[in-house]
């Protein structure tokens, strides 16, 4: 029963703005990472800088800007950074 329960909770996520969005479960970190400016989640994407792959975490309505007509200012994240900082206050 608890397990049908969250998975209700999770069809009807919405953030802080009143969007509705998908839940993946994929990343530890889905769904957990909130944008200050916005409230909007932080999704996981991929950089290529110079040949070199990189994994971000960005907030949506940043990523969607033009779909959305906004204009987030907050920052991209780096996962390794991320994991880091998680690994050392547990």
């Amino acid at each position: 029963m608890q397990t049908q329960e969250e998975m209700v909770r999770r069809a009807r996520l919405e953030t802080g703005i009143g969007r509705r969005r998908v839940y993946s479960g994929k990343y530890a970190l889905s769904h957990l990472m909130y944008c200050t400016h916005c409230s909007d989640i932080y999704r996981r994407t991929h950089w290529r800088i110079r040949g070199e792959k990189h994994v971000v975490w960005r907030c949506i309505s940043r990523i969607d800007k033009r779909k959305n007509n906004t204009d987030c200012p907050s920052r991209t994240l780096y996962e390794k950074v991320l994991h880091a900082a998680v690994s050392n206050c547990c």
